[in-house]
């Protein structure tokens, strides 16, 4: 009975199936926390990714609208720049019809100067011929000097002091001014939006708009990076052009379009005409 006893006793000692279920219970933990890691590091990582592509997003959305800002800006330069060169045409147009109006007269009386000389002998040649330059003149002065006179007082006022052109260069301007400080809070609307669809979270509510953030890619105080300018910067512009205003101030295609062939450059009808006109 004692030795029974006892190796039943020693049996109990020897038994080691419990640990089994220890080590199985430890890796089972381990195994847990394991995939608990990687979940919670892909979320992180996900999340992560997704705010970084609703950052660029938005600030991409924001760049291109301070982008249209900065060219409305332009478009609105070359329009004054336009409104100056027309000014200066107008007002070349004054002096030229001027000019043209002496000239006329001062043809008209050599032609009366050839029609007397032709009344005398072997000169009746001279007198056709003033004959002749004294009706085309009168032709010219009852129809293109007429129009060339009402044409000269519409451009009288359109040049006139703080009226016309002038006028409109300043309502150009008033708008540059709104287009400076309006883009910005536009570009702050649609990076906000973006921002959103490319899963960023509202954080703050304002007046029933949700927003994730107060992004401002430029101050709406100081408007864009764009400084107030003179009126003599439109000078170089109007005078010499330059890259943003050739189809702008080109007269030639303003007038009529070049047609490029292999080896020449052709005119058009209407650009001849033009020149030949003026001149």
């Amino acid at each position: 009975m004692i030795r029974l006893d006892y190796s039943r006793l020693k049996s109990g000692h020897e038994d080691q199936g419990g640990q089994t279920l220890v080590f199985l219970a430890i890796v089972m933990f381990a195994l847990v926390c394991f995939f608990a890691l990687v979940i919670n590091v892909g979320d992180r990582v996900t999340t992560k990714v997704e705010m970084q592509n609703a950052a660029d997003a938005a600030v991409m959305a924001g760049g291109i609208w301070n982008a249209r800002g900065m060219n409305m800006i332009s478009i609105l330069n070359v329009g004054m720049t336009e409104c100056l060169a027309f000014i200066i045409f107008f007002k070349a147009f004054d002096k030229t019809y001027i000019a043209t109006e002496i000239a006329i007269k001062a043809n008209l009386a050599a032609a009366e100067a050839m029609i007397a000389l032709g009344n005398l002998p072997y000169m009746q040649a001279i007198k056709v011929a003033g004959e002749i330059w004294k009706k085309c003149l009168e032709i010219v002065e009852k129809t293109s000097m007429k129009i060339a006179k009402q044409m000269n007082k519409i451009m009288k006022k359109l040049t006139k002091k703080n009226s016309g052109l002038w006028k409109v260069m300043k309502v150009l301007q008033q708008f540059e001014r709104v287009v400076k400080h309006s883009t910005p809070i536009f570009g702050a609307y649609e990076a906000n939006r973006i921002a959103e669809l490319n899963g960023a979270n509202p954080l703050v509510d304002v007046a029933g708009f949700t927003y994730t953030a107060i992004l401002f890619p430029t101050d709406p105080v100081s408007g864009l990076p764009v400084k107030k300018g003179k009126f003599k910067d439109l000078c170089p512009p109007t005078t010499k052009g330059g890259p943003g205003y050739k189809n702008f101030l080109c007269w030639d295609s303003a007038m009529g379009m070049k047609i490029p062939l292999t080896p020449i450059t052709v005119r058009s009808v209407f650009t001849t005409g033009w020149t030949l006109g003026f001149l």
